[in-house]
């Protein structure tokens, strides 16, 4: 089981407005391919900071974020806060698996699907929270653009400036000492060839000793 499964055993400039009504690029649905999935670290929404599990902040928070490329050409970032347990994922798998009758899901297998994701504005004096999540509808339109998507990018590779973690440089064992007969052999090479020493020697890999 991956990273973005919704169902198994294991669990910006670019962002879609859809809460500013006012704002000229308010929309309440979006129409478009899925190009990318990743999973940014969470952040607090008053502080900026990123969330962890933990006080020592060894484990941070993430959420996921879906890359739609609209018909127009412009790309949306939509938001699934909460991971796997949010309302935005779960509307996913409701897409995938209407009837709930898989035994394993994966929010990967919408990448390269047309789709249409919609939600609703609240009511006046109204306001979407933890206990009143915001209500979403994602619907599988079939395939899209297939030669745009760039496919999964999991963000938990990286450090939290986005770097990529290099891995720690293998480290050599020592060259094993050449046994008797071999240095014996080497010397008497080096020697033939008018070198004191077959430290003086330049041996390349196909020379049959």
């Amino acid at each position: 089981m991956g990273a973005f499964d919704l169902k198994g055993t294991t669990g910006g400039g670019r962002g879609w407005n859809y809460s500013y009504p006012n704002r000229d690029d308010y929309t309440d649905n979006i129409t478009g391919t899925v190009v990318e999935i990743s999973n940014p670290l969470h952040r607090n929404f008053s502080t900026k900071e990123v969330e962890y599990f933990d006080p020592g902040k060894t484990a941070p928070k993430r959420d996921w974020c879906m890359t739609l490329l609209k018909q127009d050409g412009a790309e949306v970032d939509w938001m699934l806060y909460g991971g796997k347990s949010g309302a935005a994922a779960k509307a996913c798998l409701k897409a995938l698996d209407p009837q709930d009758n898989r035994d394993n899901v994966s929010i990967e297998e919408l990448l390269g699907k047309m789709v249409t994701v919609s939600t609703i504005a609240p009511p006046a004096g109204f306001s979407y929270g933890q206990s009143n999540p915001r209500p979403w509808q994602v619907i599988i339109l079939g395939e899209g653009n297939q030669q745009a998507v760039r496919g999964v990018r999991d963000l938990a590779e990286t450090d939290n400036n986005g770097h990529p973690v290099s891995a720690q440089p293998a480290v050599q064992a020592p060259a094993p000492a050449p046994s008797p007969q071999l240095a014996y052999m080497q010397q008497q090479a080096a020697q033939a060839l008018g070198f004191q020493s077959p430290a003086d020697a330049v041996y390349d890999h196909d020379i049959p000793f």
